[in-house]
């Protein structure tokens, strides 16, 4: 499904577009159909480490959503991609900015709850500071 929606032919994409294709990449690949050649060049077209960790979560997030939902034959595949990768594209999602750019980006409504992404402390010094639910 990746192939047909996103297509491989492709020299240059920007930071969003390489997300979303990884968000994709990893929707398909729990449809059964795996593409670690694409997977590759999609993490080796970011240049900071931090993107290309980026990437990866956005893979692993599409992986984990379109697992959950076990589809049962074609049509339920269809029905996952739809519903996770073509979804709403005019719902904008919060990406964590580019450290270099500082520019915010907009994603498939299905990226919206990957966790991990997102800073929570407003204050620097609070990443240092120990963890609340080891105090309970």
């Amino acid at each position: 499904m990746y192939d047909r929606t996103y297509g491989t032919d492709w020299d240059d994409l920007d930071r969003e577009s390489v997300i979303a294709r990884a968000f994709a990449l990893g929707v398909d690949e729990a449809l059964g159909n795996p593409n670690p050649e694409e997977r590759e060049r999609l993490v080796e077209t970011m240049g900071s480490a931090y993107d290309r960790s980026v990437v990866d979560l956005a893979y692993q997030e599409g992986l984990k959503k379109a697992s959950n939902r076990t589809p049962t034959g074609e049509t339920d595949e269809r029905s996952v991609w739809r519903d996770l990768v073509d979804g709403d594209s005019d719902d904008p999602v919060d990406v964590p900015p580019d450290p270099t750019e500082g520019g915010r980006t907009s994603l498939p409504s299905a990226l919206s709850s990957i966790e991990a992404l997102e800073r929570k402390a407003e204050d620097s010094r609070d990443s240092l500071q120990r963890p609340e639910f080891l105090d309970g």
